[in-house]
């Protein structure tokens, strides 16, 4: 803690450190030196819950247990490549602790100049751990397991979606070791499910994915929420006594309450605290309405003021009822109080067992989208419309149980083995990779098949620090206190910066060259400009509840957008007053684009929103036909030509049939893995691969086999060429389609190729980061082939030349190529007769080695003299013998007088 006193009216209102702060260079360099003494600054004016009406020397005054600023500053806070250096505790919320005592606006007590300031973390209370507790789908094996904690999971199945302001997206998940039963069954979630609960270890919020995260106990009049690092979230309580959860920069928020206050307007007695609204800053929001005898949800209402009815009912006897969700509809509205419910357009229904576990998922189709299986309430098996079945087997099944074997109706299979820190993952080809773990349970190393290793060092928040990948190159990660990105050191020893405004809104960021992108924000963190390196500025304008209404370019042109009731565009404006209007279905699809000429395009759908025709403003139309699982299954074009397709249960084509009956095929092998095409001439396609499924051979349809090689880091080193063997090819075809192999020829096809003399080989050389610097193409007899490339920073191709040409690049500072220069190497014939010296008049310590000045021209050194004046060059190679000309619009060298 520093303490602090408040400069006076000449020095603008600054905050600044009395005691000096004591502040280290950052790492990585180490604290080696004495520490340096620097003072902390506060910019008031930039104070949040300020006296707006009332101003004292202009500007607005600042209140006691209100007023703050969200950051302090250094002088000159550095970062490894950056000058300055960077304190400890800056960046920390400045907060008054003395004030006036007779003075107060609205009950507020005024700061005076001179009061003491506190520049640290202000809330005093006693806070609960701070865990952090790993994403349960951050990893994921089979389909899919979490190799880590042990647990199934799914995510994303949507069930349905809107568009427009803060929509409602229906989508479920489950989680195999989540407590409590959610409205679907036990391990499940949809939105709203989020909670907070208080037992008597007090507070505690439940996310989506069922993880517990501790919480002290808030007031309304607390002067600061309460920063979660690891998750990046505020918890506060406020005037209305709701607990609010909100993201880092404020731009989404949950706001909970409990269903039953007491008299006195206290809820000190409530255990359950449901979500009933999320809001984002522009004042949009989704409310939860909660039946008032059941507690359940009973509708919800979207940014659009769509109204959604949840229909609950009990799946289980009257003696032991099991409440579960049974489906969701549209309302045309929300019903009065005491109205009878309406019965709406349903978009899902949910059947369960007598159990109460979620067995089959009902599209508004009717047709069946999912279907579970469990055993003791955890899943154990689903099937898809596809009819792909994945299974599970547990060691035990308890929501801690963890699932040993994971196999499908497809022949994939995984097996997990579990040991302390890591866990072994070996699928149906035998191969086995390895899940290394922290104690937060963050993954830290994986071991792949073939024993190349990835590492990643985290700290105790689980946040990444550094990467290094299997060629040993680093990355390297800098955070702010709050836990954003601030620096990104590459292997190349490049630095990335990343700067935020008080509301930790992204306000400047660097690429490798140096050169800045700045934003700025409205007070709603809506994006009002945003600045590229070449100073040109692109700006931005909403409504109030957030919607783009226009974006003027550098050059003052703009275009406009205007919405409908739903919140969706409906007329589009362009910088020559040409309109575009666009028409949607009741459900948000689009329906019709009418372009500046009047013309029309329109689109129609299935029940399940597919598009099933487009007709055009020629009078063409396409048609689409899907499959129960929603997968193309025709396709018509324009002129009525129609395509099929055939898929596997997992959606990986299998055969593909054109207008005129022509069939072709796609072959897996048990990995799932494309070995083989067959086209419709029933010529065959192969391909091999690796154990880390990266591709190491192809023959093709021509019989030709090719050979690729890769370095550790699964970069492309060398390909070979072996021209048009049949019998290599015929192997090959053999050993991938699964047909048996005679003895002889059991041994690997990548072993076949090391013994084979390939026609061609390409070697591919690469820098730290992975890119292309050189290639060379040697046929088996004496042809070379190379080629070199040259980047900058940013990974930008400047220079490409080979034996015969030279081709540079220019950018500007926005990284746009806005030049390419040519220029073609002489050959021997071309050096005589320009009367340039031979080979053989020129001696080793007389060849002609050229660098490039900042024009790009040629500069020759050793027994010979170049110069050029503006854009015209001399070559005086020896007495006598001089040629002289200039450079045209290309950087081309034009020949103009020879001299001998």
């Amino acid at each position: 803690m520093a303490f602090n006193k408040i400069a006076r009216k000449d020095s603008d209102f600054y905050v600044i450190c009395t005691l000096p702060d004591f502040c280290w260079a950052p790492p990585p360099a180490p604290p080696v030196t004495p520490p340096i003494p620097f003072p902390l600054f506060a910019d008031l004016g930039g104070a949040k819950t300020v006296a707006k009406d009332v101003r004292l020397n202009r500007k607005p005054a600042f209140v006691f247990k209100a007023s703050k600023t969200n950051r302090t500053t250094g002088d000159e806070p550095a970062l490894p490549g950056r000058k300055g250096i960077l304190s400890r505790t800056a960046t920390k919320p400045a907060w008054p602790m003395m004030h006036s005592s007779s003075v107060k606006i609205r009950k507020r007590h005024i700061i005076r100049a001179g009061d003491m300031f506190h520049m640290n973390n202000k809330f005093k209370k006693k806070l609960p751990p701070k865990p952090c507790i790993s994403c349960k789908a951050a990893a994921g094996a089979g389909r899919p397991v979490n190799p880590i904690h042990g647990l199934k999971f799914l995510e994303g199945e949507t069930d349905f979606a809107f568009e427009g302001i803060l929509p409602l997206v229906w989508s479920r998940s489950y989680y195999s070791d989540q407590d409590g039963t959610g409205w679907l069954g036990e391990g499940w979630s949809v939105p709203g499910c989020q909670r907070i609960i208080r037992d008597a270890a007090g507070l505690a919020y439940i996310d989506d994915q069922g993880r517990l995260f501790p919480l002290p106990e808030v007031d309304e009049d607390d002067e600061e929420p309460v920063l979660f690092e690891s998750e990046q979230i505020w918890f506060s309580k406020n005037p209305d006594g709701h607990y609010v959860i909100a993201s880092l920069d404020g731009s989404i928020a949950l706001r909970f309450a409990p269903l039953v206050v007491a008299e006195d307007g206290s809820d000190e007695d409530s255990t359950l605290f449901p979500l009933v609204a999320v809001e984002d800053a522009n004042g949009n929001h989704q409310r939860f309405v909660y039946h008032p005898l059941t507690g359940l949800p009973q509708y919800v209402i979207d940014g659009n003021g769509r109204v959604f009815s949840l229909n609950f009912g009990n799946v289980a006897d009257e003696q032991s009822p099991k409440m579960r969700l049974l489906s969701v509809s549209l309302l045309e509205g929300l019903p009065a109080f005491g109205e009878t419910v309406r019965v709406g357009s349903p978009l899902v229904r949910y059947e369960y067992n007598g159990s109460g576990d979620l067995l089959r998922v009902i599209g508004r189709d009717g047709n069946v989208k999912r279907s579970f299986g469990y055993k003791n309430n955890l899943m154990v098996s689903h099937t898809d419309a596809a009819g792909l079945v994945s299974e599970y087997e547990y060691d035990h099944y308890t929501p801690t149980g963890k699932v040993l074997r994971n196999w499908t109706s497809l022949g994939e299979e995984w097996r997990f083995t579990y040991h302390d820190g890591y866990t072994e993952v070996t699928d149906v080809l035998g191969r086995t990779e390895q899940y290394h773990y922290d104690y937060n349970n963050e993954l830290t190393k994986r071991v792949f098949a073939d024993g190349s290793t990835v590492l990643m060092e985290r700290d105790g928040l689980g946040r990444l620090l550094s990467h290094t990948d299997a060629m040993g190159r680093v990355t390297r990660y800098q955070y702010s206190n709050e836990g954003q990105v601030e620096a990104i050191v590459r292997p190349d020893g490049a630095i990335l910066h990343f700067d935020y405004d008080d509301c930790y809104r992204l306000i400047r960021k660097s690429d490798a060259e140096g050169r800045y992108d700045g934003y700025t924000y409205d007070e709603a963190g809506n994006l009002l400009t945003h600045t590229d390196p070449l100073k040109h500025t692109t700006r931005f304008e909403y409504d109030d509840n957030g919607l783009l209404l226009s974006v003027t370019d550098p050059n003052g042109s703009s275009t406009a957008y205007h919405y409908n009731e739903n919140r969706q565009p409906d007329l589009i404006t362009d910088c020559s007053g040409y309109e575009t209007r666009l028409a949607y279905t009741p459900e948000g699809q689009l329906a019709r684009i009418t372009d500046a000429l009047g013309q029309h395009t329109e689109y129609h759908y299935d029940a399940d929103q597919n598009l099933t025709l487009a007709l055009y403003p020629d009078g063409s139309k396409e048609t689409f036909g899907y499959d129960t699982a929603g997968r193309l299954k025709t396709h018509t074009d324009g002129e009525g030509h129609t395509t099929s397709y055939e898929y596997g249960q997992d959606g990986l084509p299998t055969r593909r049939t054109n207008a005129l009956g022509h069939t072709f095929g796609y072959h897996y092998d048990k990995a799932r893995r494309l070995v083989g095409l067959t086209n419709e001439n029933g010529a065959r396609y192969r391909f091999a691969y690796d154990v880390l499924d990266r591709l190491i051979a192809e023959s093709g349809f021509d019989h030709k086999l090719t050979g690729y090689r890769y370095n550790a880091g699964n970069e492309l080193v060398e390909q070979r060429e072996f021209g048009d063997d049949a019998s290599l090819a015929a192997k090959l075809m053999a050993q991938l389609g699964g047909q048996p192999l005679p003895k002889k020829d059991a041994a690997p096809l990548s072993d076949d190729l090391d013994n084979q003399t390939p026609l061609r080989i390409t070697e591919f050389k690469r820098d730290i980061l992975g890119r292309l610097i050189h290639t060379l193409a040697r046929d088996g007899g004496d042809r070379v082939q190379e080629t070199a490339y040259q980047y900058d920073l940013d990974g930008n191709l400047v220079r490409a030349a080979n034996r015969h040409s030279i081709t540079c690049f220019d950018y500007d500072e926005n990284g746009q190529l806005i030049a390419q220069h040519q220029w073609k190497v002489p050959s021997k014939e071309e050096n005589t007769r320009n009367v340039l010296p031979t080979a053989k008049e020129v001696t080793a310590r007389k060849r002609l080695p050229m660098c490039w000045t900042s024009w790009r021209l040629p500069t020759i050194f050793t027994g010979t003299r170049a110069r050029h004046t503006g854009r015209t060059w001399r070559i005086t190679a020896s007495p006598g013998r001089s040629k002289s000309g200039n450079w045209n619009l290309m950087d081309r060298a034009s020949c103009r007088k020879a001299v001998c």
